[in-house]
């Protein structure tokens, strides 16, 4: 399928469509990454909390009472990770985000 923009979903590699906790679950030797998780959508906190300890989040975003993510997300963050690494991003006007790494404790 075509995404907007024109980008060719596959185009460069296999692709398998999962939702984000389906996706941590099934690789849970894995790390996580995500940018910009949308505004009150819930995914990336089921995707959080699917995360094995030792395993590590890393999230493009702006942080609590921003514009990405929900409050339960900055929370859980909050709560069960501890930050081992921020990177300042070049970032558009108006926008806040930063890089955040995150290890499940």
């Amino acid at each position: 399928g075509v995404l907007s923009h024109g980008f060719r979903i596959g185009a460069h590699c296999s692709i398998e469509s999962l939702e984000g906790q389906e996706a941590v679950r099934l690789h849970p030797e894995r790390d996580v990454f995500c940018s910009w998780p949308t505004q009150g959508s819930t995914w990336v906190l089921s995707a959080a909390q699917a995360i094995q300890p030792g395993r590590r989040l890393a999230l493009i975003a702006d942080g609590p009472g921003g514009v990405t993510g929900t409050p339960e997300l900055f929370d859980f963050l909050t709560e069960k990770f501890e930050v081992t690494n921020r990177v300042i991003l070049s970032q558009f006007k108006n926008a806040y985000d930063h890089l955040t790494v995150y290890l499940r404790v």
